[in-house]
């Protein structure tokens, strides 16, 4: 891949327009954007469920739950408004 970029793509041009690129704070570090959720904040997660979306990664799912999130199932399909707060 790096050879076919350094074919077909102007990696100079690419380069000197991603240098003048700010990015928001929130994400130029890896991990967690720190001040907006702070921890040990409640937070709920809908999670899609129907027989469009049916595959999740369970330990994704457990990963989230063991930090603390809340997982809520919607159906997109049939549900008519989101859960309430």
């Amino acid at each position: 891949m790096a050879e076919r970029a350094e074919t077909h793509l102007e990696l100079a041009a690419i380069k000197q327009v991603m240098a003048e690129v700010t990015l928001p704070p929130e994400i130029t570090g890896a991990g967690r954007p720190e001040g907006r959720i702070q921890p040990g904040t409640a937070v709920r997660i809908g999670i899609i469920r129907d027989s469009a979306f049916q595959f999740y990664y369970q330990e994704n799912l457990e990963a989230l739950r063991d930090e603390g999130a809340e997982l809520v199932e919607i159906n997109a399909l049939s549900d008519r408004q989101l859960p309430p707060l």
